[in-house]
């Protein structure tokens, strides 16, 4: 008996919310508006547009103050750290190919350059030079030993 209550509570409940939902709200019916307070309203609604775009204006100029004063562009934002990591990943990929050491000798480029520069993805740049670096390193002997084998 109690679960036929509460599907039944559940339910009014439900038909409640629809039916608050679907009536439209008329907030200002409740109080009646003379022509004074209507011009006193809107008085304060253009005051209150105005603040906001004289904030955005300072927000904006504020933006374009600290864009001048860091001196260079940001065009890249970091690439070169996206570019070495995925180099990196596809040289230790494609290494016994052949052509992975030069995808990993681009991995070691880019990264060096990525860390030198002050930009985001410093992190990935870095992965991306300790990778080509280990990858040109274990190239390179590789390369030894098979030299060392044949002659």
């Amino acid at each position: 008996m109690k679960k036929i209550f509460s599907h039944k509570l559940i339910a009014a409940f439900c038909f409640l919310g629809i039916f608050l939902m679907a009536v439209p709200q008329k907030a200002h019916s409740a109080f009646p508006i003379n022509q004074e307070s209507a011009a006193k309203i809107e008085k304060e609604h253009a005051l209150a547009q105005a603040q906001i775009a004289h904030a955005e204006k300072q927000q904006q100029a504020k933006a374009q103050t600290a864009a001048k004063s860091s001196g260079s562009n940001n065009s890249d934002q970091g690439i070169y750290g996206i570019v070495s990591i995925a180099l990196g990943v596809l040289g230790w990929s494609t290494s016994g190919l052949g052509f992975g050491f030069l995808l990993l000798l681009g991995a070691f480029i880019t990264g060096i350059i990525g860390v030198n520069r002050k930009r985001k993805y410093k992190g990935l740049a870095l992965t991306g030079l300790i990778l080509g670096a280990l990858g040109i390193l274990i190239f390179l002997f590789a390369v030894l030993i098979f030299a060392s084998l044949v002659l």
